[in-house]
């Protein structure tokens, strides 16, 4: 975790040994951590151990558990809760898992406090009790051999696990569905980033659920799995397999750009879908897009990535109904 801001008997070379400068320093730390300190910072900002000892006995510092206290009064909220684990769990430790992910708001969770912590020995359970804490709460400090700087986030000044790589830890203590919901929510939420997921899936083989997760990553991202332009290479060699008139690709309609576009039948057809990831305003404008389309006469259909890799004879139905009831004969 890191250390609190030099005070001004440090810069000094002076311990600080009056009561006002203890109690400044220790004002400094733990403001910044929701109320909570730890031994370690104290004795880095050249707080002796008597000194802590005698604020301890004088329940100015209310250990949570060994070597965290919070100061003058118990933490009470949930957030204090998840810092207090966090800090208890050493150097490097972040929120983790179901914790991690109700800090981002895509999963409820008020069970056992989780972290992570990299190049740990084992994982270890241990509780958080009072005095420091309003009601005991059991912690849950597992270790990873992977955490590289990019998986690491912070929210209300607690270090958490980035959502994807919270979705990926998810996915060996969750069942599919409970997943897909978590899946989804973060989508909702507009907190999944395309190049993250990829990491994730990089660095995911071999670890419990990965398979799950990356079966949720292809259905919810798929371009992860194909490309735009793969789905349309493929979407035209099925228009050609059955025959149907040449399309005009990419080209533009009312000053938009389409993916297929049938002149004599007013078709147009997108291949891109809706998904999630791409965000409230980029599917906002894909609507005016389509209601723009509408207005000046033309058929609109758009397919999913999900459609077009899985259900190519519905879709192949459709546009060929739309040929029959639209070309002019």
């Amino acid at each position: 975790m890191e250390s609190p801001q030099k005070s001004s008997a440090e810069k000094s070379g002076r311990k600080p040994g009056r009561s006002s400068q203890v109690t400044g320093i220790s004002l400094d730390v733990a403001r910044r951590q929701h109320g909570l300190l730890t031994r370690p910072q104290l004795i880095a900002a050249g707080i002796t151990s008597m000194s802590i000892a005698q604020r301890v006995r004088a329940r100015k510092f209310l250990p949570v558990c060994t070597g965290v206290y919070a100061l003058g009064r118990p933490v009470t909220s949930e957030l204090g809760a998840c810092m207090a684990g966090v800090l208890a769990s050493g150097d490097g430790a972040v929120l983790a898992c179901r914790s991690a992910a109700s800090l981002w708001n895509f999963l409820v969770w008020f069970g056992a406090v989780e972290t992570t912590r990299p190049h740990s020995r084992r994982s270890t359970a241990r509780n958080l009790s009072p005095p420091g804490i309003a009601g005991r709460r059991r912690l849950r400090a597992s270790r990873t051999r992977y955490l590289p700087v990019e998986h690491v986030k912070r929210k209300h000044g607690i270090p958490l696990t980035a959502p994807a790589r919270t979705l990926l830890d998810l996915a060996a203590v969750l069942p599919r569905d409970g997943l897909r919901s978590a899946f989804n929510e973060a989508d909702r939420l507009e907190l999944l980033k395309e190049k993250d997921l990829l990491d994730c899936i990089r660095c995911g083989p071999g670890r419990k659920g990965f398979s799950t997760f990356r079966d949720m990553v292809g259905i919810r991202h798929p371009e992860i799995a194909m490309s735009r332009s793969d789905l349309e290479i493929l979407f035209n060699e099925e228009c050609l397999k059955r025959d149907f008139a040449k399309p005009l690709i990419n080209s533009y309609v009312c000053g938009e750009e389409v993916d297929f576009f049938w002149p004599d039948a007013n078709l147009i057809i997108e291949v891109d879908g809706y998904e999630f990831h791409r965000g409230r305003m980029t599917r906002d404008k894909d609507i005016r897009k389509e209601n723009l389309l509408k207005r000046a006469g033309h058929q609109v259909h758009r397919f999913s990535h999900w459609m077009i890799t899985r259900e190519i004879e519905e879709v192949m139905e459709l546009v060929s109904f739309s040929f029959k009831t639209n070309v002019q004969p």
